[in-house]
């Protein structure tokens, strides 16, 4: 199997493509995980980051060739968020995300379906059929942490007449390196908007602010 790597300004990535039908494993004592079949694995390594060029991101494409349907999918899913729960993994919760659990995660202020910036939802509540053809279309997240990394299961579909066409993920992220890459993202952005007059960082502050409220 041939891989291939590439240097962007210092953001290195190792990928291996048409992966064979071996499991690939996370291998960190209580907090194992295995993932088959896989499609494609990444690793990208930062010298920004200053860590000796330690693997400070994973991402795993499973290979979902035999998933033609949402219980094939679900099973799928399932069998990987019960290795979570199996291990030492706790549910995730973002700060700009409201920390309530089961099918709360679904819906608004009001009561009614929909989620708050994307927020992760509830491992632990299973969804029903209806809400599992509905919500998966527009792709959801399931997020725990670990020994200082983050792990996100990111599953949608998309059906476009030839049958249901799944994409499951599985990123894991070193959650310190993750927060000081999207602070230093943010300020940026938020640096070149100002600069242009947008009045970026005024914005903003003024989502924040309401995101809160909602929460």
């Amino acid at each position: 199997q041939g891989y291939s790597t590439q240097n962007i300004d210092g953001l290195l990535m190792y990928d291996a493509n048409l992966i064979p039908d071996v499991p690939v494993r996370y291998a960190r004592s209580g907090y194992e995980i295995v993932v088959s079949p896989i499609f494609s694995l990444t690793l990208y390594a930062d010298r920004k980051s200053n860590n000796n060029l330690a693997v400070q991101t994973a991402s795993l494409q499973t290979s979902t060739r035999t998933i033609r349907s949402h219980a094939a999918a679900r099973d799928f899913v399932d069998k990987l968020v019960l290795q979570f729960k199996n291990g030492k993994w706790l549910r995730y919760i973002d700060d700009l995300c409201p920390a309530v659990t089961g099918r709360s995660t679904l819906l608004n202020e009001a009561g009614q379906v929909e989620q708050i910036e994307a927020c992760a939802l509830d491992p632990d509540y299973k969804l029903s059929d209806e809400e599992w053809a509905f919500l998966m279309q527009s792709t959801q997240n399931y997020e725990w942490v670990g020994d200082g990394v983050l792990a996100k299961l990111t599953v949608g579909f998309h059906d476009f007449g030839r049958g249901l066409e799944y994409a499951i993920d599985l990123e894991f992220d070193d959650l310190s390196l993750k927060e000081k890459r999207d602070k230093e993202n943010l300020s940026q952005e938020l640096s070149a908007g100002d600069a242009k007059g947008w009045r970026s960082t005024e914005n903003h502050l003024k989502n924040m602010a309401e995101i809160n409220a909602r929460i």
